[in-house]
């Protein structure tokens, strides 16, 4: 230790309850201001959160130099460069990050790198806010690797490579401003490379009304008005579960206000919608869209899908136009040809029906390659936890 008590430099370990340091600082304590300081400094395990009083953050290994001013991470002006062995942040410790930059009012403004085990940034160039709720990114990027199984993001193995150019606001899909895009993008499911090369999400506001787009070499999709996407799978519950109740549960939460026009324009979807059922395929060139009015009871779907495969059974000209009211549910469908085996299709064949408290009245208009030249099914088929009659 030399010099002033205000004003010295220091030279040692720095042993306190929340980890240990070794430093060499020049630190000076104005008694009208934030602490400045410059120097060198490592450490093996410090609890960085509880220090700047951020619970995000988690427990921080690094060396490095380091300069600049203040404690708390709202008064924090630190340029630092360096290597951060591991750091955790919102769940995850990332580790083996190298970082030249300065973190300012909440905002890292600099370069960075990772060679994580299941994340790799060959390099990250440009700024990464947390000064409000919502993050904000405005930076370019290299990723060599990602897996979003091992970061909890994706139940199945998915991984990901691409460049990137983000210029967004958002922690969350939701809140999601701005446009993030991914070029020579590489995404693989297990080991079988999937067709994707790249990747554009915006988002805008627009005469009031927020738009999210997606678009990539094989889908296009669009969500206008008033929606919240993680809890779409509900919004269409809602409306399910009054049709047929036993079988379909009504969400155990209140559904936020949907009100909103959807599209999805698909190309060769084929490889990437096995992903969500084994069992089925298909859906090329598919063109769907519709709406939902949760506050007017209104649910609209219209479908025109070449062909899709479900268990074996390949069904060929689909056209759905649906219609959904608070308490029933009227669809039209008909399809050029439906082959449930090798020996065996029922080409031409329209259904209407009506769904209402599990009770569906069928209509049903077919024929059959080799036994019939037409025929006719009226049924009226209740649905039953265990099967329906």
């Amino acid at each position: 230790f030399t010099g002033f008590i205000n004003d010295f430099v220091a030279f040692g370990n720095i042993n306190t309850n929340l980890g240990n340091m070794q430093a060499d600082l020049n630190m000076k304590l104005p008694s009208n201001g934030q602490p400045v300081y410059s120097g060198t400094i490592s450490t093996p395990g410090f609890r960085l959160g509880e220090f700047i009083g951020d619970p995000n953050f988690g427990n921080v290994a690094l060396n490095g130099s380091v300069k600049g001013s203040g404690f708390t991470m709202d008064k924090l002006n630190t340029g630092f460069k360096g290597n951060i062995s591991q750091l955790y942040y919102g769940g995850y410790t990332y580790r083996n990050a190298t970082v030249d930059g300065t973190l300012k009012n909440k905002v890292f403004d600099g370069h960075l790198a990772i060679d994580d085990p299941n994340i790799k940034i060959k390099r990250l160039d440009g700024q990464f806010s947390f000064a409000n709720k919502e993050l904000s990114f405005n930076a370019d990027a290299e990723l060599d690797y990602l897996d979003f199984k091992s970061l909890g993001i994706s139940k199945d193995k998915l991984t990901l490579s691409g460049i990137f150019n983000l210029n967004f606001t958002g922690s969350n899909i939701d809140d999601f401003l701005g446009s993030a895009r991914v070029y020579n993008a590489n995404l693989q499911h297990n080991d079988t490379r999937l067709s994707f090369d790249s990747l554009t999400l915006k988002s805008f506001i627009q005469d009031s009304v927020k738009n999210l787009e997606l678009e990539t070499n094989e889908l296009y999709a669009r969500l206008n008005g008033k929606f919240n996407v993680q809890q779409l799978p509900n919004a269409f519950t809602v409306f399910l579960s009054r049709y047929y109740p036993t079988y379909i549960k009504a969400p155990n939460k209140q559904v936020s206000e949907q009100d909103f026009d959807f599209e999805i324009k698909t190309r060769d979807v084929d490889e990437y919608i096995s992903l969500f059922d084994k069992r089925l395929s298909g859906f090329n060139n598919s063109d769907i869209r519709g709406s939902i009015r949760l506050g007017t009871n209104e649910l609209n779907v219209h479908a025109k899908i070449p062909e899709f495969t479900y268990d074996g059974k390949v069904f060929t000209g689909i056209n759905l136009v649906g219609k959904g009211t608070k308490d029933t549910l009227y669809a039209d469908i008909t399809a050029e040809d439906v082959k449930v085996s090798d020996s065996m299709n029922f080409p031409d064949t329209r259904i209407k029906l009506t769904a209402h408290n599990d009770v569906s009245l069928i209509k049903l208009n077919t024929s059959a390659n080799k036994t019939l030249t037409s025929a006719e099914l009226n049924a009226s088929v209740q649905t039953f936890e265990d099967g329906v009659r």
